[in-house]
């Protein structure tokens, strides 16, 4: 059970590092964006 929980954990933070990758990358492009426009 304890390398099931490990291996949870370690999705757990892959996820978590996905969704904050995505929102520096929107935060990024919203900034972008209006300076090209």
């Amino acid at each position: 059970t304890f390398k099931l929980w490990n291996r949870h954990l370690a999705m757990m933070s892959i996820l978590m590092n996905c969704l904050f990758a995505s929102n520096h990358l929107v935060e990024h492009v919203s900034v972008i964006v209006p300076e090209e426009f």
